[in-house]
């Protein structure tokens, strides 16, 4: 049966906990601050809105974050250089204070 979705497998809804729970745990071998720079990333361009413009970030987080959580990890990667280069150097004298920016600063070293 296809649903019109090349290379996604149909999934039941005992089998999405078994994917949920997999996901998770290749999350925590890949790293556990992956998911919080996405957050963190999606947060800090929500309330900088010309930065997200400049940027192009529009990924959200959900309440089942793995299923957008690829795709803001490509994204951050994609952009991962102009990333880097915005936080570690065109923003160096904000405020040491600002939680986020301290989080995204230490996770783009």
């Amino acid at each position: 049966m296809s649903l019109g979705l090349p290379g996604l497998t149909p999934f039941g809804p005992c089998t999405l906990h078994v994917v949920h729970n997999s996901f998770r745990k290749g999350l925590n071998s890949y790293g556990e601050n992956a998911e919080q720079m996405a957050v963190d990333v999606f947060q800090w361009f929500k309330t900088h809105i010309s930065q997200k413009e400049d940027y192009g970030f529009t990924l959200g987080d959900v309440q089942c974050r793995w299923l957008t959580l690829i795709p803001a990890l490509e994204q951050i990667n994609n952009h991962w250089k102009a990333l880097r280069k915005y936080f570690l150097t065109d923003l160096p004298q904000r405020s040491k204070t600002d939680l986020t920016y301290a989080q995204l600063k230490n996770n783009t070293r």
